[in-house]
């Protein structure tokens, strides 16, 4: 793996950390950029669904060139949230497929991540965009939400845990690359999904979760034909 050289930008306040990054797609393929806001006033998710961002949360970009497959980041992005949470605070946290972060028992969510990969020509650049409730009390919501800090019970420094996600999204890489890890039972151990009945929010159906596909997707059973099928742009919510 190439050496790569960081570089931090932080900001006060500023729409997404997501359109910010927009204009640094064509910069220099071994440099890896971060952007840190402590507080967005547009901040969004998947699909465009708003994300609430006030001060005390943490939301960051990176944006680098891919050092595996790009549909990896998909577990990538999360599994290095999980383990730089664990290593700050020997907490535990989960993914809600596909990438979201919630509480142990997937009853409350902390945070969430969206992927943009831009390709031109030969070369590739994708955007890494964490957003996690961290210091701040935690939004009130469509779904229930929750904080770091109320969960261990203290504040956590927010540019330490910055880096720490940085560092183990780095080691991810590595260890994907030279198969260190099975990335797909990582993943896999930090979803608890099986066998949970979900819905699936653009049909409002009500599915059983079989598994996780080694493509990412999510394999479901509708409970009363027994139709299987395979998620992978969808949203779900948890019944």
């Amino acid at each position: 793996m190439k050496l790569r050289l960081s570089k931090f930008i932080k900001l006060k306040r500023i729409d997404t950390t997501m359109k910010y990054v927009e204009n640094y797609f064509s910069v220099d393929e071994d440099e890896v950029l971060t952007i840190i806001a402590e507080e967005q006033t547009s901040g969004f998710g998947r699909k465009g669904r708003r994300w609430i961002s006030p001060k005390g949360g943490l939301y960051m970009t990176i944006i680098k060139s891919p050092e595996v497959e790009p549909h990896l980041y998909q577990a990538i992005a999360p599994l290095s949230v999980i383990r730089s949470v664990y290593k700050l605070t020997n907490l535990l946290l989960s993914i809600k497929w596909p990438n979201d972060i919630y509480t142990p028992g997937l009853d409350r969510k902390v945070g969430g991540i969206l992927l943009n990969l831009q390709e031109r020509g030969k070369s590739a650049r994708i955007a890494i965009g964490i957003g996690i409730n961290v210091n701040n009390e935690p939004p009130h919501t469509e779904y229930p939400t929750e904080s770091l800090k109320n969960l261990v019970g203290k504040p956590i420094s927010i540019d330490e845990l910055a880096c720490n996600i940085l560092w183990e999204l780095f080691l991810l890489e590595r260890e994907t690359k030279v198969r260190e890890i099975d990335l797909l039972q990582e993943y896999r151990r930090h979803a608890p999904l099986q066998g949970r009945l979900v819905s699936i929010v653009e049909n409002n159906e009500i599915v059983k979760v079989i598994g996780i596909n080694e493509d990412f997707s999510l394999l479901v059973m509708n409970p009363n034909t027994g139709e299987l099928k395979k998620l992978k742009e969808h949203t779900i919510r948890l019944v």
